[in-house]
């Protein structure tokens, strides 16, 4: 996708993953070789990925913009819990 996309507009940043294991060594080594991989091609775009647990994160340094997945009321708590915020 990298190289069949490197010169589209659009691309403003490269994303690896969304929401994979955020404590092994597997998943850094995994996050690693894409980051890798990607660099190969493009070292002008920014690197993201998400995750949805961002305090236990062991990687958060190998992208450039963390994106974090917070689910506010949807597994727990409750969303009255935040009068007034936008949760999309």
């Amino acid at each position: 996708m990298v190289h069949q996309y490197y010169h589209h507009p659009s691309i403003i940043l490269w994303g690896l993953h969304n929401e994979i294991d955020a404590q092994s060594q597997q998943a850094r080594e995994l996050t690693q070789g894409f980051r890798a991989e990607i660099e190969a091609y493009d070292t002008s775009r920014l690197i993201t990925f998400a995750t949805d647990h961002p305090a236990e994160c062991t990687y958060l340094d190998l992208c450039d913009i963390i994106c974090m997945n917070l689910y506010f009321g949807w597994y727990g708590g409750d969303m009255r819990a935040w009068p007034g915020t936008h949760v999309t």
